[in-house]
């Protein structure tokens, strides 16, 4: 069923067509997507769900020896670069010429200083936006559930899921984290050569690629980009932590790093600046996305019952309440429609009960943006304070507890954590990053030429 990968040249980020030419008969109609979006549009997408990963699906393709000493050399080019490496796999050499280069100045000084708004929320409410907004909306799409059952990760493994994702989600977050060498860098090409050995995986074992394109395809890595920055903004805008216009912009523009060490494809978010420009991609892919199958409603229910047992463990709120909260944000967010097709529950009332909370974290929000007054754990603490008597109230129990919200920095907070989850290069290798500090951006990464 699957043609031959066409050759490409490893060193390009431009994407490579994967398999059969056909427009996949789940994604839509191809008539219908040409009417509405245009010719050009139509033909950079269709050639976009027959592609992979050209530079990480070569990695992970090599066996014995061969695959031993690129591990090796990406373990040790990963944390010291391309220019550390004698006599480097060409393979390996061009992953790594597509990850270690910094483009400008202005992305050199983001990097170095983080994505200032996802400090300004705090980390258990990135926990609510993550599961209700992210991950909800990426497994609602029947491909990307085609891939986990196809590889045996429908059923099982949810939590160990959450966890390596929030885990991953903070360390890119952090100061200086997308350079060459650091934490959130390593972790992204780690990510990524998952993606490819999954990819490898579900074509194994059944994925479907006449209904839905190439497993993770590009058109899926680019719902997974929109899902945790337009649909985490919106989630956490939807409890009143609505970031400004700068930095709206300067989320956007550090996602456009992780992107590229992402592998997906400049041509289809390289472009994005607002969230005016994110809507019209996300237009179009919810035009490939297909109606949610079964696949999508069993993930959807592990993901809420995953969370909502983390967060009844770490909160003051009464049992059950967190389920609820969950299923109300995510039809806030998602819509009615999209839930009752995912079959998220509903509690009557809840949303309206919520309005005055949200209404006082953006009287937070103001006080914290606010350079003459100086946001504190306290005025935090108000927040998670409201929320919890509103829940509380709902259910009958006593009116005040210990705050629900409170601020959190990164990866040390990680409330759904376990035991170490490691999240290997090429099997059976680890990559332990440097440590990572606002301040030891390199100005210059050595690589070859």
């Amino acid at each position: 069923m699957v043609d031959k990968i066409n050759e490409a040249k490893l060193g390009s980020m431009s994407v490579t067509q994967i398999g059969i030419s056909s427009w996949p008969t789940a994604r839509g109609s191809q008539t219908e997507f040409t009417r509405h979006h245009g010719k050009a549009n139509s033909d950079r997408f269709k050639k976009a769900l027959r592609t992979g990963d050209p530079l990480a699906d070569a990695l992970v393709e090599f066996e014995g020896k061969q695959r031993m000493r690129a591990g090796k050399q990406l373990q040790q080019g990963l944390e010291f670069g391309l220019a550390s490496l004698e006599q480097p796999d060409t393979t390996v050499a061009s992953l790594l010429r597509s990850t270690e280069p910094l483009c400008t100045r202005e992305e050199q000084a983001l990097i170095s200083t983080g994505p200032r708004a996802w400090c300004a929320v705090p980390f258990r409410l990135h926990l609510l936006s993550m599961s209700a907004g992210a991950l909800i909306g990426i497994y609602s799409s029947p491909s990307i559930a085609s891939v986990l059952s196809a590889t045996g990760r429908l059923q099982n493994d949810t939590e160990t899921r959450l966890r390596m994702t929030a885990r991953w989600l903070s360390s890119t977050m952090l100061p200086g984290s997308l350079a060459p060498g650091k934490a959130g860098y390593i972790a992204t090409v780690q990510l990524r050569l998952m993606h490819a050995r999954a990819r490898r995986a579900a074509r194994r074992n059944g994925h479907d690629e006449a209904r839905f394109g190439t497993p993770i395809n590009q058109i899926d890595l680019a719902h997974t980009w929109l899902a945790f920055t337009l649909g985490s903004m919106r989630a956490e805008a939807s409890l009143g932590f609505a970031p400004s216009d700068t930095s709206v912009s300067e989320t956007y523009a550090y996602w456009q790093r992780l992107a590229r060490l992402l592998g997906i494809d400049d041509k289809l978010v390289g472009n994005i600046r607002s969230h005016a420009d994110a809507e019209g991609l996300e237009a179009m892919i919810g035009t490939t996305s297909g109606t949610p199958e079964r696949a999508s409603v069993t993930l959807t229910e592990q993901t809420l019952r995953a969370v909502a047992n983390a967060l009844d463990e770490i909160s003051a709120l009464p049992g059950s309440v967190s389920r609820k909260v969950l299923e109300t944000l995510v039809r806030r967010i998602h819509g009615d429609n999209r839930a009752d097709v995912l079959e998220v529950g509903s509690t009557p009332g809840l949303g309206a009960l919520m309005a005055p909370v949200t209404a006082l974290a953006r009287v937070h929000r103001a006080a914290q943006r606010d350079p003459i007054k100086h946001w504190s754990f306290a005025r935090a603490g108000r927040y998670g304070d409201a929320l919890t008597v509103a829940l509380s109230a709902r259910e009958n129990q006593p009116g005040y507890a210990t705050p629900l919200i409170e601020l959190a920095s990164a990866s040390a907070r990680l409330s759904i954590d376990g035991p170490e989850t490691r999240i290997p290069a090429i099997d059976d290798l680890t990559i332990v990053p440097r440590a990572t500090t606002g301040t030891d951006l390199p100005t210059r990464f050595g690589r070859a030429a």
